[in-house]
């Protein structure tokens, strides 16, 4: 975390927040668990990615769950939740930012116990090597610090996009939005 923050928001009714950020920040956005609204919220991380070089109206969403929405998605994954491990959810999009499909997921410094997996619109596959339309993607308990991803679309036979150092805390989520990187 920083040590002292670049910018601060409280979401409006609609749990809806606006932040400025300097241009082509590129960090991680810090959501605590909080007011009475979240209450219940596992504190989660947003990574920044790419850094943004103007207003972004739409992006990708953040995912913030509950800790109950957490033990459920751990159940179906037939996975405990270890406190002094993290997790990482994501999404990977394309060029034009839109959700994809066909695309593995790597987490290239896993721990004993990372289970990598991916929510499809069946549910939760830990037996599917890559996203369906949703794009959405995941590893339960990744160890803390920085970790190495890497996102492999099937359409380009195995080469990588996306490569991605991210950071992971205890007891947390970090979301990233994986887009192709040079």
């Amino acid at each position: 975390m920083c040590v002292q923050p670049i910018a601060e928001a409280v979401t409006d009714a609609q749990g809806d927040l606006a932040l400025k950020l300097p241009r082509f920040f590129r960090g991680m956005i810090y959501f605590p668990r909080g007011p009475a609204m979240f209450s219940t919220m596992v504190p989660t991380l947003f990574a920044v990615y790419p850094p943004p070089e103007n207003d972004l109206l739409v992006g990708p969403m953040v995912t913030l769950v509950s800790v109950d929405e957490l033990n459920a998605l751990l159940a179906q994954g037939k996975s405990a939740g270890d406190p002094s491990l993290g997790h990482v959810f994501g999404v990977a999009m394309d060029c034009a930012n839109a959700l994809a499909s066909g695309v593995a997921v790597a987490c290239l410094n896993p721990s004993a116990k990372t289970l990598p997996f991916y929510l499809r619109e069946d549910g939760l596959s830990v037996a599917t090597g890559e996203t369906d339309v949703s794009g959405r993607w995941g590893f339960f308990n990744v160890p803390p610090g920085q970790i190495g991803l890497e996102g492999k679309p099937t359409r380009l036979g195995g080469t990588v996009s996306s490569r991605y150092t991210t950071l992971v805390r205890a007891g947390m989520v970090t979301f990233v939005p994986m887009v192709p990187t040079p």
